[in-house]
């Protein structure tokens, strides 16, 4: 099993400015890491889904890459997203070059079932670095986590605003006013990789539009020359309205054709997931730019002390190796700022 290096994006509006979001996630760390002991030790408190998903985060000490690259302190938010099961046993296969079994393995007092996944964020950008491995949290969930928790703010300070409007009876040309430049959300993008893309598009019941960037475009060349005899890229938007019959198929096994094309810069897709969830992902044409890790080598260096937090992600082997990605010339241009 591999473990696979995602980016993402986040486009934040309103009020509510990404040094917020990182104070209101760090709150949100600090009072998620005082319960994990009691999630540990009682399973059942994490609820009907049997899973809960803790955010720990701090910000990056300076970081300097084999290669020379620097990243400065405070560039990156560094952290990691736990997905802890109440699950309390597992089956495993065992053999003893005879025979092979399978049993029940059961966990010890004090012990609980979790994934984990590890992330950095740029502060300046917001946009980041995600490793993902089968059956952990997906990169899609973590950002949904932090757009929930920037809604949840702009929410109370539209309440608190509106509070206060009624207790010193604002005109209600003001509270408009008010709560106009109370409005925000945030927005994201995942970069994921041409393997990723068929089985995301599968889930899509709607795709509103999908913008495909060519390294060179030769039937545009000839339409309409001269203007675009010499551009950096070429670039389609196809918009979409309501689907009718089998034309979202036809559109998702569009999509997974344009994996094979060779020419690609980008393709970014834009639709729906079930319970009307909007979904927007970028396809990375460049097959090498996010790095691949076997799990059976890397998983002994997933060690955390949650007493101790900051200074076991500073250390961390694994946010080390997303660092040391984010020095990289390909992913360092897409993660800095414009």
């Amino acid at each position: 099993m591999k473990i696979r290096m995602y980016g993402f994006e986040w486009q934040l509006t309103g009020p509510v400015k990404i040094d917020d979001l990182y104070g209101l996630l760090r709150q949100k760390s600090q009072r998620q890491c005082a319960l994990l002991g009691r999630m540990v030790e009682d399973p059942e408190s994490i609820g009907g889904k049997g899973v809960t998903e803790v955010i720990c985060l701090t910000k990056n000490q300076s970081f300097t890459s084999p290669r020379g690259s620097k990243v400065r302190a405070g560039d990156y938010w560094i952290g990691l997203i736990l997905k802890i099961r109440s699950i309390k046993a597992f089956c495993a296969l065992q053999s003893d070059g005879k025979k092979v079994t399978l049993a029940a393995q059961h966990l010890g007092k004090g012990q609980a079932a979790a994934d984990v996944n590890f992330f950095i964020v740029n502060g300046a950008s917001a946009r980041g670095l995600y490793l993902h491995y089968h059956q952990s949290t997906w990169v899609d969930t973590f950002c949904r986590i932090c757009r929930d928790t920037h809604g949840a703010e702009i929410i109370r300070r539209t309440e608190a605003a509106k509070e206060l409007s009624e207790k010193q009876d604002w005109p209600r040309e003001k509270w408009a006013s008010e709560r106009k430049n109370l409005l925000g959300n945030l927005k994201y993008t995942i970069m994921v990789r041409p393997s990723a893309l068929p089985e995301l598009a599968k889930q899509l019941t709607r795709i509103k539009n999908v913008t495909v960037e060519f390294i060179e475009d030769e039937h545009s060349k000839s339409k309409y020359l001269p203007l675009a005899a010499n551009p950096r890229r070429v670039s389609h938007r196809l918009v979409y309205g309501k689907h009718k019959g089998g034309e979202l198929k036809e559109i998702k096994e569009g999509i997974c054709e344009l994996v094979k094309e060779r020419v690609l810069r980008k393709v970014r897709v834009e639709g729906m997931l079930p319970g009307d969830l909007e979904q927007v992902f970028e396809l990375e044409g460049n097959y090498d730019s996010f790095g691949d890790f076997l799990f059976n080598e890397v998983i002994d260096d997933v060690q955390v002390d949650f007493d101790n937090l900051e200074a076991s992600l500073v250390g961390s082997p694994m946010i080390k190796r997303l660092l040391e990605a984010a020095c990289t010339e390909s992913i360092k241009n897409r993660l800095e700022p414009s």
